[in-house]
């Protein structure tokens, strides 16, 4: 994606740039300096990219921030001076390979400078591609790792077995919170409340809303008791 990027931006150049052969129909001399000049040895960037980041990450503590829009953003903010920093390292590499491969066995000062040597422009063909690559990876990272943080929250809760007797009564109600939606245990509940068919759950830690009405969520209660105040103030609480 970044190599077919790079030649798109050299179309303003003499002969359509990169992609002169292409469109004069020279499509095997285009194939072969594609993947052989570029895509072979960008594939070495990728690698020096991605093993770069994983360091990054570990050393920066970014496998862990709060899950609000602010830790998100500086999540993602954080991110930005590695994008900046990596190419300054696999750009000399990926071209000094580059360069002993294309002119072997005649090196010279005058055929590596400054066509093969780490400039300023060389950095600007980098800079756009890694930065969507490098976002790209980042944020389908970002994505898988919350799927599996909401699947072990959703296991830390004990099911009953099947054909037991817990299995008649309520043991977990489905609810929303600050992070996305969760299973909360019965056992956990302090009390609930609804207001205007607004239904909610108070525990010690916080309050969750709830999308069912304990019927809808699937059964009785079970062991924890429950006393529900009729929405009449002049009546006493009854047991339900």
């Amino acid at each position: 994606m970044g190599v077919l990027l790079y030649q798109f931006f050299t179309l303003q150049r003499p002969g359509f740039g990169e992609l002169g052969p292409l469109l004069k129909g020279q499509i095997w001399e285009y194939l072969r300096a594609l993947l052989g000049y570029y895509v072979l040895f960008e594939l070495v960037s990728v690698f020096i990219f991605m093993r770069l980041a994983a360091q990054y990450v570990r050393l920066t503590g970014m496998d862990q921030f709060k899950l609000t829009l602010s830790g998100v953003l500086g999540h993602q903010m954080r991110f930005l001076p590695f994008v900046l920093g990596s190419i300054l390292v696999f750009g000399p590499i990926t071209n000094g390979l580059r360069y002993l491969a294309v002119f072997y066995p005649d090196y010279s000062w005058a055929s590596y400078f400054p066509e093969y040597f780490f400039t300023a422009r060389m950095y600007v063909n980098y800079l756009l591609p890694f930065l969507i690559f490098g976002y790209m990876v980042l944020n389908i990272n970002l994505f898988l790792d919350y799927n599996d943080w909401q699947r072990a929250r959703f296991a830390r809760l004990v099911k009953p077995q099947e054909g037991t007797a817990g299995d008649r009564f309520l043991k977990t109600v489905e609810v929303r919170d600050e992070e996305g939606e969760t299973l909360l245990a019965v056992r956990d509940v302090l009390w609930f409340e609804v207001e205007e068919k607004n239904y909610r759950a108070f525990s010690l830690v916080q309050t969750y809303n709830i999308r069912k009405t304990l019927g809808e969520n699937g059964g009785r209660t079970g062991s924890c008791t429950i006393f529900r105040v009729n929405r009449a103030n002049n009546h006493k609480p009854r047991f339900s």
